[in-house]
Protein backbone atom coordinates (compact mmCIF):
# COMPACT_ATOMS: atom_id res chain seq x y z
CA UNK A 1 0.00 0.00 0.00
CA UNK A 2 1.22 3.25 -1.35
CA UNK A 3 0.56 6.20 0.68
CA UNK A 4 1.32 9.83 0.40
CA UNK A 5 1.90 11.90 3.62
CA UNK A 6 1.57 15.62 2.80
CA UNK A 7 3.21 17.85 5.82
CA UNK A 8 0.99 21.56 5.75
CA UNK A 9 3.71 24.28 6.98
CA UNK A 10 2.18 26.97 4.81
CA UNK A 11 -0.14 27.19 2.09
CA UNK A 12 -1.21 25.15 -0.71
CA UNK A 13 -3.42 26.82 -3.39
CA UNK A 14 -5.60 23.96 -5.59
CA UNK A 15 -6.46 25.59 -8.93
CA UNK A 16 -8.72 22.68 -10.87
CA UNK A 17 -6.48 19.69 -11.74
CA UNK A 18 -3.03 21.79 -10.30
CA UNK A 19 -1.78 21.90 -6.34
CA UNK A 20 0.70 24.80 -6.02
CA UNK A 21 2.81 24.29 -2.94
CA UNK A 22 4.35 27.34 -0.67
CA UNK A 23 7.33 26.71 -2.14
CA UNK A 24 6.16 27.28 -5.96
CA UNK A 25 6.55 23.70 -6.48
CA UNK A 26 3.58 22.40 -8.60
CA UNK A 27 2.06 19.04 -9.40
CA UNK A 28 -0.95 18.18 -11.67
CA UNK A 29 -3.55 15.24 -10.72
CA UNK A 30 -5.65 13.67 -13.69
CA UNK A 31 -7.87 10.54 -13.15
CA UNK A 32 -7.14 6.98 -13.52
CA UNK A 33 -7.98 4.59 -16.25
CA UNK A 34 -10.25 5.77 -18.62
CA UNK A 35 -11.21 8.86 -16.87
CA UNK A 36 -14.11 8.12 -14.66
CA UNK A 37 -14.66 9.71 -11.40
CA UNK A 38 -17.63 7.33 -9.45
CA UNK A 39 -16.84 8.64 -5.86
CA UNK A 40 -16.91 12.65 -5.29
CA UNK A 41 -17.35 14.29 -1.86
CA UNK A 42 -17.87 17.73 -1.32
CA UNK A 43 -16.71 19.48 1.13
CA UNK A 44 -18.43 22.81 1.99
CA UNK A 45 -16.30 25.97 3.44
CA UNK A 46 -19.65 26.95 5.61
CA UNK A 47 -17.59 26.70 9.16
CA UNK A 48 -14.43 28.64 10.60
CA UNK A 49 -11.47 28.23 8.70
CA UNK A 50 -10.65 25.45 11.50
CA UNK A 51 -13.73 23.81 11.27
CA UNK A 52 -13.74 23.34 7.18
CA UNK A 53 -9.73 21.59 7.95
CA UNK A 54 -11.60 19.45 9.88
CA UNK A 55 -14.25 18.78 7.57
CA UNK A 56 -11.29 18.48 5.00
CA UNK A 57 -9.60 15.88 7.17
CA UNK A 58 -12.67 13.47 7.85
CA UNK A 59 -13.59 13.81 4.59
CA UNK A 60 -9.71 12.15 3.63
CA UNK A 61 -10.58 9.54 6.98
CA UNK A 62 -13.56 8.57 5.32
CA UNK A 63 -12.17 7.54 2.07
CA UNK A 64 -11.52 3.26 2.36
CA UNK A 65 -9.20 3.36 -0.66
CA UNK A 66 -6.74 1.43 0.87
CA UNK A 67 -6.30 -1.55 -2.01
CA UNK A 68 -7.16 -3.96 0.70
CA UNK A 69 -10.83 -4.92 0.15
CA UNK A 70 -11.16 -1.20 -0.23
CA UNK A 71 -12.22 0.68 -3.72
CA UNK A 72 -8.38 0.50 -4.61
CA UNK A 73 -9.35 0.93 -8.50
CA UNK A 74 -12.04 3.69 -8.33
CA UNK A 75 -10.76 7.31 -8.49
CA UNK A 76 -12.30 9.36 -5.17
CA UNK A 77 -12.57 13.18 -6.36
CA UNK A 78 -12.61 15.51 -2.73
CA UNK A 79 -14.18 18.84 -4.11
CA UNK A 80 -13.10 21.56 -2.31
CA UNK A 81 -15.55 24.81 -2.16
CA UNK A 82 -14.78 28.26 -1.60
CA UNK A 83 -12.82 28.94 1.36
CA UNK A 84 -9.95 28.19 3.41
CA UNK A 85 -9.77 24.63 4.87
CA UNK A 86 -7.05 25.32 8.27
CA UNK A 87 -5.44 21.66 9.07
CA UNK A 88 -3.79 23.16 11.97
CA UNK A 89 -0.95 20.87 13.16
CA UNK A 90 -3.28 18.33 11.62
CA UNK A 91 -1.53 15.90 8.87
CA UNK A 92 -3.44 15.43 5.70
CA UNK A 93 -2.13 11.69 3.97
CA UNK A 94 -3.54 11.45 0.79
CA UNK A 95 -5.00 8.01 -0.19
CA UNK A 96 -4.20 5.93 -3.28
CA UNK A 97 -6.39 7.30 -6.30
CA UNK A 98 -7.37 10.17 -4.94
CA UNK A 99 -7.95 13.55 -5.85
CA UNK A 100 -8.22 16.97 -4.12
CA UNK A 101 -9.81 19.37 -6.11
CA UNK A 102 -10.50 23.19 -5.53
CA UNK A 103 -12.71 26.04 -6.95
CA UNK A 104 -9.98 27.85 -8.67
CA UNK A 105 -6.49 28.84 -6.39
CA UNK A 106 -7.50 31.84 -5.25
CA UNK A 107 -11.06 30.56 -3.84
CA UNK A 108 -9.86 27.25 -2.22
CA UNK A 109 -7.04 27.64 -0.25
CA UNK A 110 -5.67 24.69 2.24
CA UNK A 111 -3.52 26.00 5.32
CA UNK A 112 -1.65 24.48 7.88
Amino acid sequence: MMVATLPVSAQITIDGMDITFSDASKQSTAANGDGDLTNVTVVKADGTTTENGTALKAAMDAIINDGEGGVADVTTVIQLAAGTYDLGANILTLKPNTLIRGVDRIDSIITG
